[in-house]
């Protein structure tokens, strides 16, 4: 999967190049762009891409759902600019929907674990 993260990175910056207007990017600017690039965006898509190794990739697309649930809540504390009730509601079903997939899927996971312990004991 990582060669497919870091393909899909290239493929964006040549889109993202394609509306540029110009490329004159201030130092103060720059630094922040890569400190964005390399630490929030590489260390949370390092993430993603390990977790496919443990866990399925349908799963980890329902967790990555999370980023659009927490990213208005970021802006909220870092910047001061409270979401509109319809970006919070949103927000809150995304996360119960995702609450309730993992707690169901922990559940299963002791179930089996519960039955697999009874019948190698039996």
């Amino acid at each position: 999967m990582l060669p497919a993260t870091c393909l899909g990175g290239i493929v964006m910056g040549g889109v993202a190049d394609c509306f540029m207007e110009s490329a004159a990017v201030s130092n103060h600017d720059l630094l922040i762009a890569i400190a964005l690039g390399s630490l929030q965006f590489g260390v949370g898509f390092w993430c993603f891409t390990v977790a496919t190794r443990y866990i399925m990739a349908s799963e980890v697309a329902l967790f990555s759902l999370t980023e659009s649930i927490l990213g208005p809540v970021w802006v909220w504390i870092g910047v001061g600019e409270q979401p509109s009730l319809l970006t919070l509601m949103g927000s809150a079903i995304v996360l119960i929907c995702v609450g309730a997939y993992c707690f169901n899927g922990i559940r299963a996971e002791r179930r089996l674990l519960a039955d697999s312990r009874r019948f190698n004991s039996g």
